[in-house]
């Protein structure tokens, strides 16, 4: 090969192999909805992109496949072509051959280990990584016309590779396995949090959302104690009394107890049903019951309400008795947050104080908890505030009992019965000084 021609063919093979390693690197790196995006808008090479991404794992066996061959042929024809530009050199230093030949080889490795390094590989990658979506977009077109050719060699070799993995038993990777773990997108939630530039509100809903999974109904139902239920002999006329009392338009109603429940009453049927008597019998507007087990989890929930077109269920517990209620809207606002309506009265479930605590709802999540003071709380077996004072404690609580959670002291203000119906929390030093700075800044 003239002298010339192999060191132009050596330096496109440079490039090709940085080409391959940009597509590499872009494909992995570029967000497949942005090139969904772009492909709404018309872009034509985004929709050629998307076509790589959409089939990952044959483009990037393409672009291994693409990087070997620049490498081999880098090595095969780059290597004796600049020595013999170097050769000339050396002799004419006054060199012997030997000399020569030693001078020239290992120059010229070190100049192709050189240009492969940089131009082949580092350059070309940080381009990919820094700018993904142009460079996918780019290599598109003349990485598939590259893929069609060689198909057959890429399909033998893959299929190769898989039965040598099957051979020791394991599975070949697939893209799927490039996607983030619930653990590795909570981390990128953490540094997003701390890096800010996010709001706040969004960031606790994609946290909220990541928790559900791991939600059963007992975590997010109302307790037994606090259900306000109709009886069976009641009344159209006091249905719409305890209605208006609560602000409730939905109960469940019991005969004798909470432990035999005939039914849901919606507030709705009693109005569709105008020339009813105010003395008609609830029975005969009674909608059947759903039950839920304690332990079933929340996505499996909230697929039960909308199969059985309900919004509303009695969760029983190993026993066979009533434990609490939960509607679709408990469900919900696991992961939205509480969705006050238009009858809602109560205020925030954590309320700072001048004093510098905090008026803490009995019935507020652990969870809740730990995430407005940044604490990490797990107790097992509680979910509640309120329970996890009593769990603390080992008894009913009494007006004055304090429990220390994390640097946080819970204290209990007020019981009604065996319950806590009013405490506060002190503020950690942190939130402390926050609140401080938000109460001078308003």
């Amino acid at each position: 090969m003239n002298l010339w021609t192999g060191i132009v063919v050596s330096l496109l093979l440079v490039l090709a192999n940085g080409f391959f390693v940009a597509t590499e690197f872009s494909v992995v790196k570029v967000r497949s909805t942005r090139l969904q995006e772009l492909e709404r808008a018309g872009s034509i090479r985004a929709r050629s992109a998307q076509k790589l991404v959409a089939r990952l794992d044959e483009y990037l066996s393409a672009t291994q496949l693409g990087i070997t061959l620049a490498s081999l042929g880098l090595g095969w024809i780059g290597e004796p072509i600049f020595a013999r530009f170097l050769q000339p050199l050396a002799a004419s230093a006054g060199l012997g051959p030997a000399a020569v030949e030693a001078f020239s080889l290992s120059v010229s490795f070190t100049l192709i280990t050189f240009l492969h390094i940089v131009f082949g590989e580092l350059a070309p990658k940080s381009l990919a990584i820094q700018r993904a979506e142009e460079t996918a977009m780019a290599v598109a077109a003349p990485m598939r016309a590259f893929y069609a050719v060689f198909y057959p060699v890429i399909w033998v070799l893959n299929g190769l590779a898989a039965l040598t993995l099957r051979a020791v038993r394991l599975r070949p990777a697939t893209e799927a396995q490039l996607a983030h773990s619930e653990e590795e997108l909570r981390f990128i939630l953490t540094s997003m949090r701390a890096a800010g530039g996010v709001p706040r509100e969004r960031l606790d809903m994609l946290e909220r959302t990541l928790r559900l999974p791991s939600k059963v109904a007992k975590d997010l139902m109302v307790q037994r104690s606090d259900i306000r239920s109709l009886r069976i002999e009641q009344t159209v006329e006091e249905l719409q009394s305890l209605a208006e009392e609560s602000g409730f338009s939905r109960f469940p109603v019991v005969d004798d107890d909470m432990d035999h429940v005939v039914g849901f009453l919606n507030l709705r049927d009693v109005l569709l049903r105008r020339g009813w008597t105010s003395q008609a019998e609830l029975r005969r507007l009674v909608r059947e019951p759903l039950y839920v087990p304690e332990a079933m989890p929340a996505e499996k929930l909230l697929r039960e309400f909308r199969d059985r077109r309900q919004h509303m269920a009695i969760v029983v517990d190993e026993y066979g008795g009533t434990a609490g209620l939960v509607t679709a809207e408990d469900v919900v606002g696991a992961v939205v947050g509480e969705i006050p309506d238009e009858f809602t009265t109560g205020g925030p479930a954590i309320v700072v104080l001048a004093s510098g605590r905090a008026a803490v709802d009995p019935s507020t999540p652990l969870e809740d908890l730990a995430q407005h003071f940044g604490a990490s709380i797990d107790v097992k077996d509680v979910s509640t505030v309120g329970g996890l004072i009593m769990h603390r404690l080992g008894r009913v609580p009494v007006a004055g009992d304090s429990v220390q959670v994390e640097g946080i002291e819970l204290r209990v203000e007020e019981v009604k019965g065996p319950r806590v119906s009013r405490l506060s929390a002190s503020l950690p030093k942190v939130e402390l000084r926050k609140e401080n700075a938000a109460r001078k800044g308003t």
